[in-house]
């Protein structure tokens, strides 16, 4: 009989770097002890990516022991971008190498994001994180001192410098393979592509399935060998991480954290390969300029995607007729981009960010009845809570003769959010267009509803109202709410009193609406309704009118 297989221990799997089956051995292991536990789980979390949870777990047993956890809770602010609160609580914690590291990387990153003035000064006082206080510091301390003092010299632009202290570590020890990766990276940012492709060789040797070892390849070979070469490069990746890297929500099961992140680096490098670099500039542009208005940034977003979408390589392609569609949708006629749009739809079935442009130039283009279609094909619950999706879509159900649906759109989003500006803004939106589509009692309804609103925004505000209405942009607000409600009610009751409606099913409902109105105009808008209905539909008055 041959032996069981042996049974895995915790120094297998974190040789394979398999967190979650050390996760598992750690739990099972008998006499660990909690603030053991604690510790291993804490770890693990942010060996696995998981920064958020090991921040919580180090505060829990620094909680439980009263032991300080600070650099280790610094070094998980530092992972989730959070440098000044992770600055803060390093320079507490006692002096060690780990503090000095931290406290370097917190400098680099914060003159990255734009506050050298916030950079933290290293142990000997120098700001600056390539400074020579910082050499001293790092230069002769182990490996994790130098390759951060490396770091800092990369960030600098000193990718001599950087390769220099890599080259003296692969020396001292040649099993670090993931030196040959930042070699090759300092070598390719100094264009010295043949360099660099041989460090990434001799990594992909004992690494063949290593995403970023590809990527950097891919790059290499897009500066020697052009874009042809590069997607071709991409293309020796596991098939796993290529199917990430086509689905747009990373939906891609089990795949562990980094090999997500692997995916989109995946996903980038073949747009840019593609020549979709002129593609992500329209994107941040467009979406810059319509955040702020400018429209010198929407003439960029539209430079840049024509440049695509017009180039011999994507005239016909997926990418380059939307980008065609981009160019009209934000332009002055966005019902031209339909051409476009409609020739991909097939090919992008199940893609919301087609469907939803799809369904503004279908509006655009007076398709109300499609436009609505497309709107409520999106199928991100994300998408579908934002104010200007439900706007558009009640637009286009108002239009395409759909007033009840319109309203029940309304209906989900008040009992989604409640008595909200967003609610009061799709009321007002429903009042006007139901109104301007010949639908008097809906917007007699959605006025109502509005001037409900209103109301009780006042009373919550202090008390306003209750004192004798609203006042200032309050009362004006108020003011435009009833001009509609009166409006919608008296074309309401000229439609009962020419006959398209009946009157039993209209005015009983313009009588509880204009007696719920604290305008003071409403009682006369009431009585014109009671005496017409005296003399015309006593029938139709309910009882006590």
């Amino acid at each position: 009989m041959p032996p069981p297989p042996p049974v895995p221990t915790l120094e297998d799997a974190l040789q394979r770097r398999d967190f979650a089956a050390a996760a598992g051995i750690v739990k099972a292991t008998p006499g660990l002890g909690r603030e053991a536990a604690q510790q291993w789980a804490a770890w693990l979390a942010f060996h696995s990516g998981d920064a958020e949870s090991a921040l919580e777990l180090y505060g829990a047993a620094e909680a439980a022991s009263g032991r300080a956890y600070g650099l280790h809770r610094a070094s998980c602010l530092y992972q989730l971008r959070r440098y000044q609160e992770a600055q803060a609580l390093a320079q507490q914690g006692p002096d060690c190498p780990l503090k000095t590291r931290l406290l370097l990387h917190c400098a680099i990153s914060l003159q990255e994001d734009g506050n050298p003035a916030a950079a933290p000064t290293s142990p000997t006082g120098a700001a600056s994180p390539g400074s020579a206080a910082w050499e001293a510091a790092l230069g002769a301390g182990g490996v994790d001192d130098q390759l951060s003092l490396a770091a800092a010299l990369y960030a600098r632009n000193d990718y001599g410098g950087a390769a220099a202290i890599y080259e003296g570590l692969l020396r001292q020890f040649p099993e670090l393979a993931a030196l040959r990766l930042y070699l090759a990276l300092c070598a390719n940012m100094q264009d010295d592509w043949e360099a660099s492709a041989a460090h990434v060789a001799a990594y992909q040797a004992g690494h063949p399935d290593s995403v970023l070892a590809a990527n950097m390849r891919a790059c290499n070979e897009y500066r020697a060998g052009g874009p042809a070469a590069a997607l071709h490069s991409l293309g020796s990746l596991p098939r796993e991480l290529l199917a990430a890297a086509a689905a747009e929500s990373g939906g891609s099961g089990g795949l562990h954290q980094r090999q997500l992140s692997g995916a989109a680096l995946i996903t980038h490098n073949a747009v840019v390969f593609g020549e979709g670099r002129g593609g992500l500039q329209g994107v941040a542009c467009a979406l810059h300029g319509q955040a702020t208005g400018s429209e010198h940034h929407l003439a960029l977003a539209r430079e840049s995607f024509e440049a695509v979408g017009s180039s011999p390589t994507e005239v016909d392609t997926v990418p380059g007729r939307q980008c065609m569609a981009s160019v009209l949708l934000l332009g002055p006629q966005p019902a031209d981009a339909l051409p476009y749009l409609e020739s991909v739809a097939e090919v992008c079935e199940g893609d919301d960010a087609l469907t939803w442009n799809l369904g503004l130039a279908r509006a655009a283009a007076g398709q109300w009845g499609a436009a609505a279609e497309a709107l409520q094909a999106v199928q991100r619950r994300d998408w579908q809570e934002e104010p200007g999706y439900a706007s558009w879509l009640a637009r286009c159900l108002v239009r395409s003769g759909q007033p009840e649906a319109a309203w029940q759109l309304y209906l989900g989003a008040q009992a989604r959010m409640g008595p909200t500006p967003p609610v009061a803004d799709l009321l007002s939106l429903l009042g006007a267009e139901l109104f301007d589509a010949g639908a008097f009692l809906w917007s007699a309804r959605a006025f109502h509803a509005l001037e409900w609103l209103q109301r009780q925004a006042q009373l919550q505000a202090g008390g306003a109202a209750a004192l004798g209405g609203p006042t200032g942009a309050a009362a004006t607000a108020a003011a435009a709410t009833w001009e509609g409600k009166r409006a919608a009610c008296v074309a309401a009751l000229r439609e009962v009193v020419q006959g398209r409606e009946e009157a039993g099913a209209v005015l009983p409902e313009l009588l509880g609406m204009l007696r719920g109105s604290a305008n003071a105009h409403s009682a006369a808008v009431a009585a014109a309704v009671r005496q017409w209905a005296r003399e015309n539909a006593p029938d139709a008055l309910p009882d006590g009118a």
